[in-house]
């Protein structure tokens, strides 16, 4: 499949994901309150740290190896399944622990009922790795959708006629589980010929790649989930189910621009360096690619806010719309050290990548505890501080391995840089006039963000950017088909 159809169904398919999931948080965001989503979201936290914690990353092995024999592939299909089921009986016997800590006999439920998820999604994760290795975007594209309709639909009925409050996102998460082991386990078998099976002569490659991943996920682990834990406990399951709603809407962009580019750009980027094309070309070309759209994307929900908050979950959360611009900065952070896990990957230097995140763990906690002591905006200063400091020694990393020149990414920066303030400054400027209202009517929305759309092309168009150029070049290529 072409790069410009991979990104197609790629980003088309996670636009379609987010429309169905938006009709389940726009009716839950009304019908539950802050203290139920953030039940859910410490029960969510404990089983992300136990199933990350366990991550052997058998995923990334499979779009690494440059040949992958059935041998190969049975092995690490027998370690991920393995760890799906180890991480589902620790957060089984974890759960009376995280009631305790959170204060919440909820908690203590809510997490003994997610502990399901390892084991129910351990054998998608292989099927993920073959279908981008294969290039099947339209196969995972349908699979995340019909995922996400289910627990749309099994969240909504759970809610709206059995009334079972934070259960019903549990249910749904369950409905979501499920149906990724209904459609891995039979394709794994019949489509790929695949089954969990240890042999001899690649079980010692594939522990060892396990190993130094199961220490960088250590400390990615700690650095991403334990300040949820800390918001939490600090300051209270209400103030983090706010801060996981702020979380979940800038999660919109992540899933389905960062995501989405990164599935299609990612695999072509392991095949081109493995072909022998330079490394730095490659990594900006990854890195550019994900901020071209990230940036303007972030800076337009910032400067939106309040009103996509209010809009989305209901007048209640307001709290949640004065967090999201915070976080819409930590992503634009995060974005701006795209590459550098792929860099330390292609170079085999996963044992370098764990202390480098392990690093980040620490740092990440320290913050957050000292920021969360004083309150929770003092918590997302914290949070930006952490990003900022992550994505300096990345870059570091990455130009001492060669593939950053520090003037071409600094051209990298600056040029994206002005798409993003031509992308922010229309719904500024409209914001502003508007008084900064809480609420927009469905004509002021689409001005705000029409404006913003036709700025950051024109911008695109006169600074002559290389994507548009090349989207440019697609459309003028189909309106030429079109009228042959």
């Amino acid at each position: 499949m072409s790069a410009p159809r991979t990104l197609v169904w790629s980003v088309g398919g996670n636009f379609v994901n987010l429309f169905v999931s938006m009709v389940s948080t726009v009716i839950l965001g009304r019908l539950l309150s802050p203290t139920d989503f953030g039940a859910f979201a410490f029960g969510i936290t404990i089983y992300g740290m136990v199933q990350w914690l366990l991550q052997t990353g058998m995923s990334t092995y499979v779009l690494r190896e440059r040949e992958i024999s059935t041998a190969k592939l049975n092995t690490a299909y027998a370690v991920t399944s393995f760890q799906g089921i180890a991480a589902t009986l620790i957060i089984m016997v974890l759960s009376p622990v995280a009631g305790w800590f959170a204060h919440s006999t909820t908690v203590g439920w809510v997490t003994f009922l997610v502990a399901l998820m390892p084991a129910l999604s351990g054998p998608e994760s292989m099927l993920d790795g073959l279908w981008l290795r294969d290039g099947r975007f339209r196969a995972y594209s349908g699979l995340m959708i019909g995922k996400t309709a289910a627990q749309t639909i099994v969240s909504v009925i759970a809610q709206v006629w059995l009334h079972w409050g934070v259960y019903a996102l549990v249910a749904g998460l369950l409905a979501y589980g499920l149906l990724s082991l209904i459609v891995a386990v039979p394709t794994l078998a019949w489509h790929y010929r695949i089954r969990p099976g240890r042999h001899a002569e690649h079980w010692a490659e594939v522990r060892s790649f396990g190993s130094r991943n199961l220490l960088l996920v250590l400390g990615q682990t700690g650095s991403m989930r334990v300040p949820d834990l800390i918001i939490g406990r600090e300051l209270s399951i209400a103030t983090l189910g706010y801060y996981n709603r702020a979380t979940a809407t800038i999660d919109m962009i992540s899933r389905t621009l960062q995501t989405s580019i990164a599935r299609a750009l990612v695999p072509s980027f392991y095949r081109r360096v493995n072909e022998g094309s330079p490394l730095d070309h490659e990594v900006r070309e990854l890195c550019g690619g994900l901020i071209f759209l990230c940036w303007p994307a972030a800076a337009g929900m910032a400067v939106l806010a309040q009103p996509i908050v209010r809009l989305i979950y209901g007048p209640q959360w307001g709290i949640a719309g004065e967090v999201l611009p915070w976080l819409c900065l930590v992503f634009a952070i995060d974005a701006a050290r795209t590459g550098g896990m792929e860099v330390l990957t292609v170079h085999d230097k996963l044992t370098q990548n764990a202390w480098l995140e392990l690093a980040h763990a620490l740092y990440a906690i320290v913050l957050m505890t000292i920021g969360s002591h004083f309150g929770l905006f003092q918590a997302l200063w914290a949070k930006v501080a952490d990003s900022a400091i992550t994505a300096l020694l990345y870059l570091a990393v990455m130009q001492r391995l060669g593939a950053l020149r520090i003037d071409r990414w600094v051209g990298l920066y600056a040029w994206n840089g002005v798409l993003t303030i031509a992308a922010a400054v229309p719904p500024f400027l409209l914001m502003r006039h508007w008084a900064w209202p809480n609420e927009l009517s469905i004509g002021r929305y689409a001005l705000a963000i029409l404006s913003s759309i036709i700025c950051w092309l024109l911008a695109a168009a006169l600074t002559r950017h290389p994507y548009y150029l090349h989207g440019e070049a697609i459309v003028r290529r189909r309106l030429r088909r079109a009228s042959a």
